[in-house]
């Protein structure tokens, strides 16, 4: 298997960004949802309870997203921190689909 997910499978599907408090959590997803919802900046694409706690994803519609050098990554993703799992606030993950568009079975 080629190890270079960039060139395999292309730009990720989303960004996870952490929080580290509820209270940081929910001030970024309301600022989020906030004026610059309605200015076309971001889109809230769902908000819900997965695993026990909050989870809201954004699609970024400025310029189209934010252009990395693997590719474009227009959607992320901000869950609410889990009791007993302290993370520190910061980008966490990457995600790539893959599946049988890409020859995986």
């Amino acid at each position: 298997m080629n190890m270079d997910v960039f060139k395999q499978y292309g730009p990720p599907d989303h960004v996870c960004y952490r929080t580290e408090t509820i209270e940081e959590y929910n001030e970024l997803v309301d600022a989020l949802k906030g004026p610059g919802t309605s200015s076309g900046k971001v889109e809230l694409l769902i908000e819900g309870c997965i695993g026990g706690r909050s989870i809201a994803t954004f699609r970024l519609l400025a310029q189209g997203g934010v252009m990395t050098k693997h590719g474009l990554v227009n959607v992320v993703e901000i869950p609410a921190p889990k009791e007993g799992s302290p993370y520190k606030s910061g980008l966490e993950h990457a995600e790539f689909v893959i599946g049988a568009h890409h020859g995986v079975a």
